[in-house]
């Protein structure tokens, strides 16, 4: 039987896929992910991301082409011509510091309707998402693209769950304000 062909030229709904970590600590994903997140529609042979620290959980991957890459450079350009001193260490230069330097490189491979990445050392080390054999919940939504520990996934969506209808009032009132 010959699959669907999937239609990228819209994203659909947000999803989430489980995922069993390889013994080579890799995921795997089929290509249906490139249907819900946006920039995974590429005919590229892989992409260059950078993963950091999920604002609510586990690690979200970006591409490192943008805007926000050329802000990047730029401020760690602005680092190297004047690093900061002792005192600055609470200063928002010293925080965003912080940020970028948990942040890891992580190229996706593009085949055939299959995307795949390797999870990042640091984020396995930290405890932040499992080693070989452990369970992901990778979730997609436009341009959106987490990568999760399944259980701390299972946690976060039950308390969104406990927040549902506020969550739906804000969302369709008024887009993502707070």
């Amino acid at each position: 039987m010959k699959k669907p062909k999937i239609d990228v030229s819209r994203p659909t709904a947000p999803c989430v896929w489980i995922v069993t970590v390889d013994l080579q600590n890799r995921i795997r994903l089929t290509g249906e992910v490139a249907a819900t997140v946006t920039w995974l529609q590429t005919s590229q042979s892989s992409l260059e991301c950078m993963a950091i620290l999920g604002q609510a959980g586990g690690i979200q991957l970006k591409p490192k082409a943008g805007n926000e890459s050329m802000q990047v450079l730029e401020f760690i350009e602005q680092l190297r011509v004047r690093p900061p001193r002792a005192d600055d260490a609470g200063t928002p230069r010293v925080s965003l510091s912080r940020l970028l330097a948990t942040a890891w490189p992580v190229v996706i491979g593009v085949e055939s309707n299959r995307f795949t990445l390797t999870i990042p050392a640091s984020a396995r080390k930290m405890g932040v998402l499992p080693a070989e054999n452990g369970s992901v919940a990778v979730f997609g939504c436009g341009e959106v693209l987490e990568i999760w520990d399944a259980r701390a996934w299972e946690r976060h969506v039950r308390e969104l769950g406990r927040e549902r209808d506020s969550l739906l009032s804000r969302s369709l009132g008024n887009g993502d304000e707070e």
